[in-house]
Formats: C-alpha cells, structure tokens, sequence
C-alpha cells in the first residue's frame, strides 16, 4: 500500500530496498534494515518529487517508494 498520504506518526515498512534511483538505494542501505519498521516524521508531494523523513533518521528524506505502510497490530498497536 502505498505511503504517499501518510501523515506523521504513521508506521511504515521498508519492503522495497532497491527501488528508485541509485542514489536513493545506496541512502536507505546505509541507514534502514530490510523489513524494518520506522515512524513517518513529514512527507513532501508536488508534481515531480516525492519524500519522506523518518523519525528514526532525522534530516535525511527517502523515497517513498521503498516503504507501505505496516499493517499488523504488533507494528501499528493504535490503527482500528
């Protein structure tokens, strides 16, 4: 499921590591672990360009096109 309209605090899922550019792969492999669950701080939209900055690594922006959102009870206890 797509995160674009995440807003913050959402939990998320990095499932797509080699996704998006080369540059984005190389940030999220030095930083995020595969299959790992991290917090939405702020997402940016506009027409061409699409971020995320996590609360887990404050200042860096990914692409979101690495992440869905986490759907289990034990990564997001509060959804319904």
């Amino acid at each position: 499921m797509s995160i674009l309209g995440a807003t913050s605090g959402t939990r998320i899922r990095l499932v797509r590591p080699n996704a998006g550019y080369c540059s984005d792969v190389k940030l999220v492999s030095e930083l995020l672990t595969e299959g790992g669950v991290y917090t939405v701080d702020r997402m940016n939209i506009s027409n061409y360009h699409a971020g995320v900055v996590l609360v887990e690594v404050p200042g860096e922006w990914f692409n979101p096109i690495h992440f869905d959102e986490a759907e289990t009870e034990r990564d997001n206890p509060c959804k319904p």
